[in-house]
């Protein structure tokens, strides 16, 4: 990681977010980005070395989001963790990285649509319905099953 990566992160940190415990938004690091770049770029590459990731970094504000419904039922909330900023620069870079190294490899599956630039949800199931289509225009069947995943990750203690 270098100082004009880390650089190009802080300025590009979302203004609109919301600062995590340590109470450093996005509009500070980005005001401040040519003078702690340097800093943080060898603090990063130490916990890209080390493979440790600053205790730091992963504390987070848990804010209750309303969902729907009667909002006196804790039931209809869910939690949102706000990360520090800086955490999410390191998170960041390594994502790219993963990326760069799973798409020059080849090993991202062709049909992975999610996380993926150009692919979303509508290029996925335009692709399955062209796939249901030519299977219909061969004779073939179609099965699907469908799942409601709305609640999925409501899980309680």
């Amino acid at each position: 990681m270098s100082i004009l990566d880390v650089n190009m992160y802080l300025k590009k940190l979302d203004k609109s977010k919301a600062t995590g415990l340590d109470d450093v938004g996005p509009n500070i690091l980005s005001m401040c980005s040519d003078v702690i770049a340097p800093a943080l770029t060898y603090i990063f590459n130490l916990s890209i070395k080390s493979g440790k990731f600053p205790s730091i970094f992963k504390t987070a504000r848990v804010c209750p989001i309303f969902k729907s419904g009667d909002a006196c039922n804790p039931d209809n909330y869910r939690p949102i963790a706000v990360l520090p900023c800086l955490s999410k620069i390191i998170e960041r870079h390594i994502a790219n990285s993963l990326y760069i190294f799973l798409n020059s490899n080849d090993l991202l599956n062709t049909t992975q649509s999610s996380f993926r630039p150009k692919h979303s949800c509508t290029t996925a199931l335009t692709k399955l319905v062209d796939e249901w289509l030519a299977n219909i225009d061969n004779g073939e069947i179609n099965g699907v099953i469908f799942l409601d995943l709305k609640k999925a990750f409501d899980l309680y203690p």
